[in-house]
Formats: C-alpha cells, sequence, structure tokens
C-alpha cells in the first residue's frame, strides 16, 4: 500500500469519525425538537434513493471498465459520458414507467397509492438526480484513489448542513417548510464540490482528444448496468424501503422516531467497514486460488468477530440508555420507542453474523447470484412491511426490517453452504448469542435504570455476563490476541519501566 492511499485511508477514517460525532449531535440535540419533520426528511430522501437506484447502478461503470483506459481501448471521456448517458437513460426509463403505470391505472379505474410529497416534488427531483450525481463523481474519484473528499462531501458537509438548517428552524429563523426547501441547494454544493475536484484532479485526462469509439463497450456497459443495479440492493436499502413505507402508511412522527432509534442500533455497524477492508483481499486471493479451506477460516473468524463486537456495541449503549434524557430532555420521547431500536439492532447483529457473505459471492464467478438475494430482500421488505405497519405500528416497522435482512442473508448463506460448503456460525457464535440474550435480559429483569447506581448494576452485568464469558472461551481469537498485545504492550510494559 502506497503512502498516497494509507493517507487516503486515514482522512476517510477521520472524517466518518467525525461525521458520526455530527450525527450525534444532530440525532440527540437538534432532531428531537420536531419529530414530524425529521419523520418527512427521512421519508423524502430514502424515497428519492429508492427511485434513483437504476441510475446509481450505472455509477458502478467507470470501476468495471477504466483498465481499458490505460490500455487504450477506449477514451477516458467515453467513459465518463457513457456513465453519464447510461445513468440519465435508466432515470428516464423509470420515470416513463411510473407515468405509465400511474397513467393505465388512471384510465382503468383503479387509485394507486401516492407519495406524501405535494408541494414537495421539485425537492424530491433535485435529491433524486443529485444522489445519482454524487454517485457517479465518487466511483470516479476512486479510480484517482481519492477516497478522503467522498467522505467529506457526503458525510460532513451533507450532515453540517442538514443539522444547520433544522438547526436554524428550532431557534425559528427558518420554517418547516424552508427547512425542506434548502435540500436542493445542499445536494447543488455536494455535487458542485465533487463535480469541481473531479475536474481538478483530471484536467490533463478530459483535455485530450480521446475520442476513440468501441462499439463492444458500449454493449458491455448496457448490459453490466443491470449488474450494476443489483450490486446497490444491499442490506441499507432494506432501511430506505421501511422508512418510505412508514412514511406513507405510518406518520411522520413515527418516521422520526424510528430514524433516531435506527441511528442508535446502527452504531453496532462501527467495526464492519474496518473488518471488510481487512480480508476482501484475501477473500478474493482464496477464491482465485480455491483455497476454500483459507475461505472458510476467513467466514467463520469475522463471523465471530463481528458478532461479538456487534453485540458489545449494543449491550453497552443499552446499559447506558438512560443518560440519554440528561444529554437531552426531547430524548425521552425517543426512548419511550427503545425497543424499536432493540429490534432493529437485532436485524444488525444477524447481519453481522454473517460477515462476508456479500464479499464471498461478489468476487466468486457466482456472482449473479446477487440477483436472486436481491429480489428476496426487496419482496420481504416491502411485504412484511405492507403487512406489519398497519398492525403494529412503528413496531412492525422495526420487525419487517429485520425479518428481511434475516432473510436476505439465509438466501445468501444457504447458496455459499451449497455451492461452496462454507458455513459462518460455529460452537463459538453460538456462545456469544447466548451470552448476549443473557445480559440484555437480566438487564430487563432487573430494570436498575437510576444514576449512578443503576447504570453501575447494567455495566456490571453486561461484563459479567457477556465480556467475561466472550473472552474467557475464546470465542474470537482476534478479539483475545488484541486485547493480548494492548496489555502486554502498555500495562505490562510501563508497569516494568
Amino acid at each position: 500500500m502506497t503512502r498516497e492511499l494509507r493517507k487516503q485511508g486515514l482522512l476517510h477514517f477521520l472524517m466518518s469519525i467525525l461525521a458520526m460525532g455530527i450525527g450525534a449531535v444532530n440525532n440527540l440535540f437538534i432532531f428531537t425538537h420536531d419529530l414530524a419533520l425529521k419523520g418527512f426528511i427521512e421519508y423524502l430522501l430514502p424515497l428519492a434513493y429508492l427511485i434513483a437506484i437504476p441510475g446509481i447502478g450505472a455509477s458502478f461503470i467507470p470501476l468495471k471498465f477504466f483498465p481499458l483506459t490505460e490500455t487504450g481501448k477506449i477514451g477516458y471521456q467515453q467513459l465518463v459520458i457513457r456513465t453519464f448517458v447510461l445513468s440519465a437513460s435508466m432515470i428516464a426509463f423509470v420515470a416513463g414507467l411510473i407515468a405509465l403505470l400511474y397513467g393505465c391505472a388512471h384510465i382503468m379505474g383503479i387509485e394507486l397509492p401516492k407519495p406524501k410529497l405535494e408541494g414537495y416534488y421539485f425537492e424530491f427531483a433535485c435529491v433524486m438526480i443529485g444522489t445519482v450525481l454524487i454517485q457517479i463523481f465518487e466511483k470516479l474519484l476512486y479510480i484517482n484513489h481519492k477516497v478522503a473528499i467522498t467522505a467529506l462531501t457526503k458525510n460532513l458537509i451533507n450532515k453540517l448542513m442538514i443539522g444547520f438548517a433544522f438547526s436554524l428552524y428550532v431557534f425559528g429563523w427558518l420554517t418547516r417548510e424552508g427547512v425542506i426547501q434548502t435540500l436542493p441547494l445542499i445536494y447543488i454544493l455536494l455535487v458542485g464540490v465533487l463535480a469541481i475536484y473531479f475536474y481538478q484532479n483530471n484536467k490533463s485526462t478530459l483535455s485530450q482528444q480521446q475520442s476513440v469509439s468501441n462499439p463492444t463497450f458500449n454493449k458491455e456497459s448496457a448490459t453490466y448496468v443491470k449488474y450494476g443495479l443489483f450490486m446497490v440492493l444491499t442490506v441499507s436499502v432494506s432501511d430506505k424501503i421501511t422508512y418510505a413505507m412508514l412514511g406513507s402508511i405510518g406518520t411522520f412522527e413515527e418516521n422520526g422516531i424510528f430514524a433516531i432509534n435506527n441511528y442508535l442500533a446502527s452504531l453496532i455497524l462501527i467495526p464492519y467497514l474496518s473488518v471488510i477492508s481487512l480480508y476482501s483481499p484475501q477473500i478474493s486471493r482464496s477464491l482465485n486460488a480455491s483455497d476454500f479451506g483459507g475461505l472458510q477460516n476467513i467466514y467463520s473468524k469475522s463471523s465471530d468477530m463481528l458478532t461479538a463486537m456487534g453485540s458489545g456495541i449494543f449491550l453497552l449503549i443499552w446499559a447506558n440508555l438512560s443518560l440519554l434524557p440528561l444529554i437531552s430532555q426531547k430524548m425521552s420521547a425517543v426512548l419511550e420507542y427503545k425497543f424499536v431500536g432493540a429490534i432493529l439492532a437485532a436485524g444488525y447483529i444477524i447481519n453481522l453474523s454473517f460477515s462476508v457473505n456479500d464479499q464471498i459471492i461478489s468476487y466468486s464467478e457466482k456472482y449473479k447470484f446477487n440477483i436472486i438475494s436481491s429480489i428476496t430482500l426487496i419482496v420481504c421488505a416491502v411485504a412484511f412491511n405492507w403487512i406489519l405497519i398497519p398492525v403494529f405500528g412503528i413496531y412492525g416497522a422495526a420487525l419487517a426490517n429485520s425479518i428481511a435482512v434475516l432473510s436476505f442473508n439465509l438466501v445468501k448463506a444457504y447458496f455459499i453452504r451449497s455451492r461452496f460448503s462454507l458455513r459462518a456460525h460455529t460452537r463459538n457464535t453460538l456462545i456469544i448469542f447466548l451470552s448476549a440474550l443473557a445480559a440484555f435480559g437480566l438487564m430487563e429483569l432487573i430494570k436498575t435504570n437510576s444514576i449512578p447506581g443503576g447504570l453501575l448494576v447494567n455495566n456490571l452485568l453486561v461484563g459479567a455476563v457477556f465480556i467475561f464469558p466472550v473472552l474467557w472461551f475464546k470465542t474470537s481469537i482476534q478479539i483475545n490476541s488484541f486485547l493480548k498485545d494492548m496489555i502486554s504492550k502498555y500495562l505490562i510494559k510501563n508497569s516494568v519501566s
């Protein structure tokens, strides 16, 4: 790894941590002042993303075909232009399909459900187009290894601007409508920053006369778009479907409560990206070398490590939930629905326990199976939300999201087991699950939320019932080795000196 790549990776990590801090301020202090407004924003943005998915699928073209520009088979200009053309074509196709569907339904006298976007269709369209453009520039900058700027734009600037607009509303300097109307400006700014940075880094390349026309590339890129589409359909899409359907079937206030609980639950995913970035090259090498023994080792070890880390983060958050109203009194309304967060967290922990499912399938010759697993995710997410939200409300949305994630992972795990004879879970995974359930159950049985006594009891329970067994039985070799190295490096070394 070159110094520049290490620098970019470090900057990306630091900006992600900063973005997480900004997200905490937004969710704990600002958004709680108007849960209905937060809910509407969390309805509009995911709905725009879902409609934009075909265009986002085309954004993977640069990463797939950029080596052809290095060999001179296609021009760089052709690659960039083709990406934008296919993205625009896919968006236009979806828009036409939706218009045709509603037109035919109107002629036949069928009343189809309409999105709750009255008066905000312009903002919706801007967010949708902006989302696609951001994804395209992100992939183009990845080619130049400029990943830090994408984290700066997508995470820091985005969260700062939305939080700032919401703050102006909280202080009475902006109306509710004004907050929503700032969304196009925010996305124009995000796209502008990425576009300028992309142009500055590729000015010389773009200025060259690279008008090479390659009909084969045009055909292959058009075919690849449909596979790029299914690469977009990951577990995160389940959240967006839930937001869109809860906002449509339920209320925007419920959507706001769901969003903040989902933010707290999603904190357990913090270790995921680091672990995946560590194991992805090894998975690819093992598949190319048909080293299924090594692949099984990666699969099970990453599963145990991620399950233990995710469960531990969730239990520590749950043990200290009573602190949140001290941070922000508005959090009391959110914590009335704390089991929504628990249900969502259960789904995320299940997803972590299946660890590198996506990578094993995507890097193998069986990558087309992603179509089946993605369809499973969408069908389950839509069906369970449609059934459960009218009956259980916000709890139904959380259940639907977790069931969809479980179904999605079970389908992929079954495929991996049948094709590669690999399985993620071991006896250690069972120990981790049982320890986590025991710690969670005891905290709920005792229910000591007083400060500081109750918090002390809760944290001691997590330590004694979860952390101690996980370490004692060495359920994750990586975690035990890491702690051993830290103890020997810092504690023992310092005591000797």
